[in-house]
């Protein structure tokens, strides 16, 4: 295992089981398995998550479900069960392998006399998405009775389960799986596996405990070295899902766990080739950015119709949901790195277009209004009441998901930018510029003329600082439809000389005749913040009435840990202190609207400010800290970024309400970071340039950028950066 690859601990605490499950995840895109131990079981949050398969179970939240685990395995030596939970370790390391993309532990106990040692390493198959192997070792230093269980643990951990009905067991040759069906749907899912030993023993799969599984005894040889080796898959949706899932593993097996581990480590090898990041002279931050670089890769969208999910496939947070997170901070690195999956995350948004229309109409507006919380169909699986009092224990309303309507503008602006980036003028055709003008109609019947000022304005909102609610003006909103109505504009006239028909045909049968020349007239004149005599932009009208409270001042009126301190009784709302970067978040995101000195006073001004309440608050701060000169501030702003899934200090608790998981929004950020703020990559007219601001702790940095047809590599030093070109 190289160094800089490798994130792992050497300890173990039953306490750090979560966290390690976040940390240590494994997945492709298709499903993530958490970084649990081979004797994990639901209490142990062990989740096998598939993207894009939700259910939900009577009036609670839906969810993506959690597929059996096929890996369930415990030893007994002696009839003592050997499970960490239960007995320490007198040895443990577990940990991820970043280079192939592997989970591997060892651990070593101490069964009176006996050493006891097991040993696993498994991982996410890439080229065959619904593929998973492990392979698990274990050896005693005298001869002792073993009994190794291993199946398919069908005791799921839900949030909001269960999601499965009671699966039914059943073995076809050497494969055993397990079949059931969502309750809300009844899809089809079903988990397979072929278990290959070198015992002398067999075993039938029983029911035991919920589970399905062999159970093999036997008498352990002094010092000899026992293997298993596990293929697995999961299926789901089809008619013959079965059997698909048997075929899977048996023809894992045939072809062989060497085979297929070593096509699986070539393929990272091409996958880092393209993404990695080389950090010279700090290795915190070289260790923190592969493994952020890592997670964006291993939950990357693989087709059309689905995207990333705010927790990425680390489990049922957030209800699964696409957020405008993927907009906004992942798709940079996709954009750069797997134009695939960048596309796929536009096109997601084309084929959810269906559900953004059916919430605009729910809120009485037209066009679009795309879901705070996205789910398979667009539709809104955003609550009213999305925290809970942890006092009285009573649902607090909130309003997100009907005034955060800066969602549409995100995705529009990630559309924009894919289509800027690569001329992918198919996008518009296959739905892309539907989706753009139905976003336009949405803004045009949402915004208000005053005819005081003759501007349109755009009350009731609720920006990026969530905290507060129902505000009018909002900069960053405002900002966002301008570019909204400006983009779907340059995008008519862009695809009217490609293909001037297909346009034509079009607006007669979505009727959008005129809606080019209102949102060019709107843009004109729709009010968006601009800097008082001080050089500040005010958040949204009335920012700057409120409170100037510090944000330890507010937070010593806290009553409980766990309160929620946005919304109507909020201890921040009365105050200026805001959750996340708001007003700093456009500037980041329109760089060159904006000169420095702007950037630099609102920067100075907010920055105190913010409470940093979400993962996605301390890169955009950073972002524009390099572009300010305030670099040496900012990187340890990219380091919390970076960072945060290794540390395992995101927050765990929001309202009462868990919201624990991986933070690829922030691993996102922290790669925004280091190519847009450190490296000072820009984009102008089809062409790349540099503006180097590298912190003091980095002495250079090269990484590699995709452009289709070309690849650029990118060196950088402190005495600039050389771009070179390769076809």
């Amino acid at each position: 295992m190289k160094p800089g690859f490798v994130v792992r601990t050497d300890r173990f605490l039953v306490e750090d089981s979560v966290k390690n499950g976040n940390r240590f995840l494994i997945g492709n895109g298709y499903f993530g398995y958490r970084g649990t131990l081979d004797e994990g079981a639901a209490t142990d949050m062990v989740a096998l998550n598939i993207a894009g398969l939700y259910d939900r179970q009577g009036s609670k939240w839906r969810e993506p479900i959690n597929a059996y685990n096929p890996f369930y395995t415990t030893l007994k030596v002696n009839s003592t069960l050997i499970h960490p939970n239960t007995i320490a370790p007198t040895e443990h390391t577990q940990g991820i392998d970043m280079e192939c993309g592997t989970h591997f532990r060892e651990s070593r106990f101490m069964i009176g006399t006996t050493v006891v040692k097991i040993a696993s390493e498994r991982f996410a198959v890439q080229a065959e998405k619904r593929l998973i192997v492990t392979k698990y070792s274990f050896s005693v230093s005298t001869s002792a009775d073993l009994e190794l269980c291993t199946g398919i643990d069908a005791d799921v951990y839900d949030i909001n389960g269960p999601h499965l009905a009671k699966p039914k067991g059943a073995t076809h040759y050497d494969a055993s799986y397990l079949t059931s069906r969502t309750l809300e749907l009844a899809i089809p899912v079903v988990v397979a596996e072929v278990t290959v030993t070198d015992l002398t023993v067999t075993a039938k799969p029983v029911w035991e405990d919920n589970r399905f599984v062999r159970v093999f005894r036997f008498r352990a040889e002094s010092g000899v070295t026992y293997s298993m080796i596990r293929f697995a898959a999961v299926t789901y949706g089809g008619e013959n899902t079965a059997s698909e899932a048997i075929e899977l593993v048996r023809a894992a097996k045939k072809h062989g766990y060497r085979s297929i581990k070593a096509e699986n480590a070539a393929w990272w090898k091409a996958k880092w080739t393209i993404s990695d990041v080389r950090v010279r002279g700090a290795e915190e931050a070289q260790l923190g950015l592969r493994n952020s670089i890592y997670h964006l890769i291993s939950i990357r969208p693989r087709d059309a119709f689905h995207s990333v999910p705010a927790r990425g496939l680390s489990g049922q947070v957030y209800k699964g949901a696409i957020f405008w997170d993927t907009e906004m901070f992942m798709m940079p690195f996709y954009l750069n790195t797997d134009l695939e999956a960048a596309r796929n995350c536009v096109m997601y948004r084309v084929h959810t277009l269906a559900g953004a229309l059916r919430k605009a109409k729910q809120y009485g507006y037209l066009g679009a209004f795309y879901a705070w919380e996205s789910q398979e169909t667009g539709d809104d699986a955003c609550s009213d009441f999305n925290v809970t009092d942890p006092v009285t224990k009573e649902p607090i309303r909130t309003f997100f998901k009907e005034q955060q309507i800066h969602i549409t503008g995100d995705v529009v602006y990630a559309a924009l930018n894919y289509l800027d980036r690569t001329k992918d003028l198919s996008v518009l055709a296959e739905g892309g510029l539907e989706m753009l003008l139905e976003s336009v109609r949405f803004y045009l019947s949402y915004v208000k003329l005053d005819r005081r000022d003759g501007l349109y304005h755009v009350p009731c909102v609720i920006g990026p600082d969530e905290y507060h609610e129902g505000v009018n003006d909002n900069a960053y909103t405002n900002r966002l439809i301008h570019h909204t109505l400006q983009g779907a504009v340059r995008a008519v006239a862009a695809m009217r000389k490609k293909d001037n028909p297909f346009v034509t045909k079009l607006f007669a049968e979505k009727k959008y005749a005129g809606i080019v020349q209102k949102a060019t007239r709107v843009a004109a004149k729709l009010y968006v913040p601009t800097p008082d005599e001080h050089g500040l932009i005010a958040q949204f009208q009335g920012y700057f009435h409120l409170e100037d409270a510090t944000v330890d001042a507010v937070k010593a009126r806290i009553q409980h840990e766990n309160e929620y301190l946005g919304g109507p009784n909020g201890v921040v709302t009365p105050t200026q202190v805001i959750k996340q970067a708001d007003v700093v978040t456009m500037l980041a995101l329109f760089p060159e609207d904006y000169p420095d000195r702007i950037k630099k006073a609102n920067w100075t001004y907010y920055e105190p400010r913010t409470e940093h309440g979400s993962s996605l608050s301390a890169s955009m701060y950073a972002l524009v800290a390099a572009a300010i000169g305030e670099t040496e501030y900012g990187y340890p702003l990219f380091l919390k970024s970076a960072m945060i899934d290794i540390l395992g200090e995101g927050k765990s608790y929001a309202g009462g309400i868990y919201i624990g998981g991986t933070h690829p929004a922030a691993s996102g950020g922290a790669y925004l970071v280091a190519i847009y703020g450190f490296a000072g990559l820009r984009y102008a007219a089809g062409k790349i340039r540099l503006d180097t601001r590298l912190p003091k702790a980095i002495t250079g940095l090269t990484f590699k950028i995709a452009t289709g047809t070309r690849t650029a590599t990118v060196e950088v030093t402190k005495n600039g950066g050389v771009i070179k070109w390769s076809d």
